[in-house]
């Protein structure tokens, strides 16, 4: 009897376990619990090629630019150009950058379970989602099998990728004007602006900075200090950056800039956003960045949103994905931090915390404050206290103590 041929579904693993594919005629019918690899809310970040991105936006990307394999009403599958995002080798127990090639959606409605660590991590997984826990050894556990107070294992750091400075330009003559000398303008608009060819320590500076004390319209933005060598600092940053000259001071305390074309070739640039703070939050393209401009820009931007107070430094912010964003960028300098909401005026505050003086000393040597009273402030505390993290434990500490001891020191009957 001929063999037939089988064809393939193009997923490695499947075909593999098919024996090479598909029989032509036939129904072929692969089951999985939702621990298989489709078990995330479509809220949850995904750090991918050294960026932060949603699953569900992870999806849409996948749609535009991937091939589709299969589609139904309950599930898509999309085939990608390989990318690369974090995953626990087990045999070191250390996160290092794994290839994945695949993007798949399936509907689901059934129960959700939310985790939260004492550290303020959130996750919104399925009852099968597969944890690392530390019990006795370090093993998976189920989701729906976790109990208050396990501890699971979360990243301490995370893997460097390649870096990117450049900033693309390509849609500047479809939607602006030149006008001479390097300037364009927005169409029905008279105020134009310079581009920016690439990311350099200026505009670093200058976006720490709108950042934190900035607020951003669709016809003006402005940066508001009671520092007023910051406020020509502000001014003299635009002026070269941008080649504008018609800024001006409503406030004492306050630069402002009034230019439609500006802000939204920031917003498509570099993916800044437009409006109210609770929707401002630390863009993409920060991400991509060599740590050496990621340094300047979180510098600035902790530098004036941030304080310090008796052993923590704490960041509020309306909108809890800046405060989360901000949490993965400071784990690429190996500081750990804390998350949690703090009320100010019966408006709830997303926070971010890092204390422990390890992980003060980390990031007073590594960012710091570009605020030097800040700086001294933090300095000072550093040079008495010693060296005595209050965020990491060790599991079952007691436990092997005492097996230790006993192991050892226990006394032989007579």
């Amino acid at each position: 009897m001929k063999e037939q041929k089988r064809i393939p579904v193009g997923i490695e693993g499947v075909d593999e376990l098919l024996a090479g594919g598909l029989l032509p005629g036939t129904l072929t019918l692969l089951t999985g619990t939702t621990g298989t690899g489709k078990c995330v809310h479509a809220n949850t970040p995904i750090y991918v090629n050294g960026e932060l991105f949603k699953a569900e936006e992870l999806y849409k990307i996948a749609c535009e630019k991937g091939k589709e394999i299969y589609k139904s009403d309950e599930e898509h599958l999309i085939k990608m150009n390989s990318f690369t995002l974090p995953s626990l080798n087990k045999q070191n127990l250390k996160l290092e950058k794994t290839s994945a090639s695949y993007v798949y959606r399936q509907k689901y409605d059934g129960v959700m379970l939310r985790i939260k660590t004492k550290s303020g991590r959130r996750v919104i997984v399925t009852p099968e989602h597969p944890f690392i826990r530390i019990n006795q050894g370090i093993g998976e556990v189920k989701a729906k099998n976790l109990r208050i107070n396990d501890f699971i294992a979360v990243p301490r750091t995370l893997p460097e990728y390649e870096s990117n400075v450049s900033i693309d330009n390509s849609f500047l003559d479809n939607l602006f004007i030149p006008v001479g000398n390097g300037l364009y303008r927005l169409k029905g608009t008279r105020k134009a602006f310079k581009p920016i060819k690439e990311f350099t320590p200026e505009f670093l500076e200058w976006l720490g900075m709108l950042q934190a004390e900035g607020h951003v319209r669709k016809l003006w933005l402005q940066f508001t200090s009671s520092h007023n060598e910051k406020l020509d600092r502000f001014k003299e940053l635009t002026e070269n950056l941008f080649a504008i000259k018609d800024i001006y001071y409503p406030e004492k305390i306050t630069v402002r800039i009034s230019n439609k074309s500006l802000i939204k070739y920031l917003n498509l640039a570099i993916g800044f956003q437009i409006g109210k703070n609770k929707i401002k939050t630390i863009p993409n393209s920060i991400f991509r960045l060599p740590k050496y401009l990621k340094k300047i820009y979180l510098r600035n931007y902790i530098g004036f949103d941030g304080s310090f107070y008796k052993g923590y430094l704490e960041l509020e912010n309306a909108n809890p994905e800046t405060v989360n964003r901000l949490a993965y960028l400071l784990l690429e300098f190996g500081i750990v931090s804390r998350l949690s909401v703090k009320y100010i005026k019966k408006e709830p505050y997303a926070k971010i915390t890092i204390s422990g003086v390890d992980f003060l000393k980390m990031f007073f040597n590594e960012i710091g404050f570009s605020l030097d009273y800040k700086n001294q402030k933090l300095q000072a505390y550093l040079s008495y206290k010693k060296s005595n993290t209050n965020v990491d434990v060790v599991p079952q500490i007691n436990e092997l103590i005492t097996e230790s001891y006993n192991l050892c020191y226990k006394p032989s009957k007579k």
